[in-house]
């Protein structure tokens, strides 16, 4: 089985040398779609594919001009159309983009731009300055402000200076991880490496996936890969809009009315809860026990032709606009109760998998090839190559990062026989070439009696309650002996509004009838209700070092 079709024009996708002629080929394309959509002030605010482009030269030419060439260049905010000019630019002008936090204390933020020895912020927070010595590296700040001055000042123009464009090996991003673990790493990509990780996952997912002028709301971080590689690049590939506005997530209701998105590309958390909100407003509504009874026989109902959907649409579905259809799904672990009632109220989840130093992406699940509980298919050979060594994920090809940079003993350590990367992450194939994670090597739990448990699968299949917020399973000697244990934040608003005042007991029910389904070895033999949540990457993954 292979459920991969190629996308017609993968040859000439290739051929491109860098990310800004990917930018020129795909506003070739769609040049008069909204490549961004701002909703401000209750009104809209457009750009096509084609004043992108025009912009992008504009500001680039300008930085070529400047000097400000082959440096290191920092965007620290959240999502903007001066953003993406910024991101664009900085590629176009042979310089290295390294997107940051902007939400992080200064201190960080200093540490981040002397370890990737930025030279030049592009920001729209006033309050980094030159004269606060954010970091002694930098050389100069440009505001948006000043940015929107020089691309309101005339035509793009030609170059007067010698240029060089950027070749595919150049380097295009310096990425740094979630640090889960410990330090963030600066991983170091090349243009070529993104531009073959968007190739590839547009090939798994199928050229006609989506549309021209479909929409979809920027819900992710863009100091996050994910955010970028899928949130940008891929859904740049189908001309679809990126919609926005100054606090998306605040104002992720009107946003979801007022542009109709038809994609989404989102994390778990997302996804849950969304789902949670279903079934919320389903209850509101008086129809949960109809929801209920609809999905237990929902395969009769779809031969009689009664559509799920039909049954949500007026009171549920139209508060996501009405449109949405699919969500591409990454980060962390998702619930597959979860994907599959997303997937019978018409709204497809396409879990993938990947990880920053693969750009990010290394497999997802096709559009209605999905398997519940995989991860998909791998991105295409030479692209990308993946195979299990002792249990460990392993990849390979030209999606794998240059390296981590100015760190040449932790580049080394990270790959096996120096071409295979080692993920970290457990995982197995199907006979039908699926991809599926069973856990994260450092984080599994070996018992006394020799069993391994996978502290993920236990924590998804704990989180699909709606008395859940997030929970971590982790071992704690007792008498000596390790046992399983559970910490759990609640969904505290769930509980107020539901009335459920013992959130202790509620979730002991929940404990016990879990334990009940799983086998002695994986049995949880204690809980802790946690008053405050995990800290968490921008992903959703829990930081664990920082609790056990």
């Amino acid at each position: 089985m292979n459920p991969m079709t190629f996308i017609s024009d993968y040859l000439e996708m290739l051929k491109l040398e860098n990310l800004y002629e990917y930018l020129a080929y795909k506003s070739n394309q769609h040049a008069d779609c909204f490549a961004a959509q701002e909703y401000r002030d209750g009104r809209i605010f457009t750009h096509t594919y084609t004043e992108l482009l025009n912009d992008v030269r504009t500001f680039g030419n300008y930085l070529i001009e400047n000097d400000i060439y082959r440096k290191h260049i920092s965007i620290i905010g959240g999502f903007s159309y001066e953003w993406l000019v910024s991101l664009f630019s900085v590629l176009y002008s042979n310089n290295v983009v390294v997107p940051i936090d902007g939400g992080q204390s200064s201190e960080r933020i200093s540490v981040l731009l002397r370890a990737a020895e930025a030279e030049v912020i592009i920001t729209r927070n006033k309050s980094l300055s030159l004269e606060q010595g954010i970091a002694p590296n930098v050389k100069s700040i440009i505001y948006f402000e000043d940015l929107n001055r020089i691309i309101a000042s005339g035509a793009p123009g030609n170059v007067q200076k010698a240029f060089n464009a950027p070749a595919p090996e150049s380097p295009a991003m310096i990425v740094f991880t979630s640090g889960t673990t410990g330090a963030s790493k600066g991983v170091l990509l090349s243009h070529k490496n993104i531009l073959h990780a968007v190739i590839g996952s547009v090939t798994c997912l199928g050229e006609n996936a989506f549309s021209p002028g479909d929409t979809t709301i920027e819900l992710l971080p863009l100091f996050h890969l994910y955010g970028i590689t899928a949130g940008i690049f891929d859904v740049f590939y189908y001309g679809i809009s990126l919609c926005y506005s100054k606090n998306t997530i605040k104002d992720i209701e009107i946003l979801m009315k007022t542009f109709k998105p038809s994609v989404l590309i989102a994390v778990p958390q997302i996804v849950e809860g969304l789902h949670k909100k279903i079934w919320a407003m389903a209850k509101k509504a008086g129809k949960q026990d109809i929801l209920k009874i609809a999905l237990r026989f929902n395969s009769v109902l779809r031969k009689v032709k009664i559509d799920l959907r039909r049954i949500l649409f007026n009171n549920i579905l139209k508060s996501f606009g009405g449109n949405l259809t699919a969500i591409i799904c990454g980060g962390a672990a998702v619930s597959e109760k979860v994907v599959k009632e997303m997937d019978e109220f018409g709204i497809d989840v396409l879990v993938g998998y990947g990880l920053t130093e693969c750009s990010p992406i290394v497999s997802i699940n096709p559009p209605k090839k999905k398997k519940l509980g995989s991860v998909g298919v791998p991105l295409p050979e030479p692209l990308c190559s993946v195979k299990i060594k002792d249990g460990e994920i392993m990849v390979s090809g030209s999606i794998v990062m240059d390296g981590y940079y100015k760190d040449p003993e932790g580049t080394s350590d990270a790959f096996d026989e120096g071409k295979w990367l080692k993920t970290g992450d457990t995982g197995r194939f199907d006979a039908d070439g699926y991809l599926y994670i069973t856990g994260r090597k450092k984080d599994l739990i070996i018992l006394s009696d020799g069993n391994n448990i996978s502290p993920e699968e236990l924590e998804t299949r704990i989180r699909q309650s709606p008395v859940v917020d997030s929970v971590m399973v982790y071992a704690e000697k007792r008498k000596q002996t390790p046992v399983l244990c559970a910490l759990i934040y609640p969904d505290f608003q769930y509980c107020a509004a539901e009335n459920i005042s013992d959130i202790n007991g509620e979730t002991a029910k929940l404990i016990r009838r879990i334990n009940n389904e799983n086998p002695g070895y994986m049995k949880i033999f204690d809980f802790k209700i946690s008053e405050l949540p995990f800290e968490e990457t921008a992903v959703g993954k829990i930081k664990r070092g920082n609790i056990i």
